[in-house]
């Protein structure tokens, strides 16, 4: 997964992860980074044939009609230090499929 984060109004950034829990150290040569508990809406496609099918159909979900739940509203503002996460299965027996998770909040 790549986790892209809000690190100030113009600065965004990504790394490489997995989330864990319950991990104080992280193993050596990778770095632990926590963050605060958020919920998520998580955005997929089906298997599509080629990873460029699959990110062009994830893209416009998200960016244009990702229907967020009654209740709560998109959490992906510089308010959030995570702005989404990116999951990508490409190239598998089953073809290529993208995820993008969504930080959402409960309205207050």
């Amino acid at each position: 997964m790549v986790i892209w984060g809000n690190k100030g109004p113009d600065i965004h950034s990504y790394c490489p992860g997995v989330i864990v829990e319950g991990m104080d150290k992280a193993p050596e040569g990778f770095t632990l980074m926590k963050f605060p508990a958020c919920e998520f809406l998580v955005v997929t496609t089906e298997w599509l044939p080629t990873q460029d099918e699959a990110l062009w159909q994830i893209e416009g979900a998200y960016n244009k009609n990702a229907i967020i739940p009654e209740g709560y509203v998109r959490y992906d503002g510089p308010e959030s230090p995570i702005e989404v996460i990116e999951v990508e299965h490409t190239n598998t027996a089953e073809g290529s499929r993208w995820e993008f998770w969504v930080p959402i909040k409960k309205l207050a």
